[in-house]
């Protein structure tokens, strides 16, 4: 057996349903329980499968693939290292994945209601004397590399690195209710660029 097929094979034994690991241990990979695991590789299978015209079992490594992508914050050629695929593969991976859970994010991510609205202004109230309030946000710049696109210049941010804006609206029980990711545009206009900032207009 070559070297590269020798190490492939060992990557997918170690990391497809470690069975040993424990719901921390998956946890600090990925973000997720076995369970979560689980409800996302079946929630996207068809879209991954009709893609790739792969099995199941590709599915789930793809997905475990991308899982470890988010929850590093890393570079792709830590999760190449790290997990011992080829960077077409990996690359091929996050962007089946991540297409595939863009096109299910009306399934789960809902503006909010009236009463919820009522509920949250309350709850902030309560909390800090906020008056008619109904989230709080912050935001920070996550470093990416350098894209290869005709726009790079604007993921450069004011300390010279490349980087996205990220911004998250957080309610009165810390839950997160919205995520904004943007190039380096100033925080201050991420909302009049994005659909949030119509939503409160």
């Amino acid at each position: 057996m070559c070297p590269s097929s020798e190490k492939k094979e060992n990557s997918v034994a170690g990391i497809l349903y470690q069975e040993s690991w424990t719901e921390e241990e998956l946890r600090k990979r990925y973000r997720f329980g076995r369970n979560g695991i689980d409800l996302i590789t079946s929630l996207i299978r068809d879209d991954i499968e009709r893609d790739t015209k792969r099995n199941h079992a590709l599915t789930a490594e793809q997905v475990l693939i991308a899982l470890r992508f988010y929850a590093s914050g890393s570079f792709m050629q830590m999760i190449v290292d790290t997990m011992g695929f080829d960077k077409s593969t990996v690359s091929l991976a996050i962007q089946s994945v991540t297409d595939s859970l863009v096109r299910k994010a009306a399934q789960f991510i809902r503006w909010l209601s009236h009463d919820k609205k009522q509920s949250i202004k309350h709850g902030l109230y309560r909390l800090g004397g906020f008056p008619n309030t109904i989230g709080c946000i912050d935001g920070t710049h996550i470093r990416i590399i350098a894209p290869a696109t005709a726009d790079e210049v604007s993921y450069v941010n004011r300390k010279n690195f490349h980087s996205v804006n990220v911004q998250a609206v957080c309610d009165h029980q810390s839950k997160n209710v919205y995520n904004i990711h943007n190039p380096n545009t100033l925080s201050s206009r991420v909302l009049d660029l994005l659909a949030l900032g119509v939503y409160f207009e």
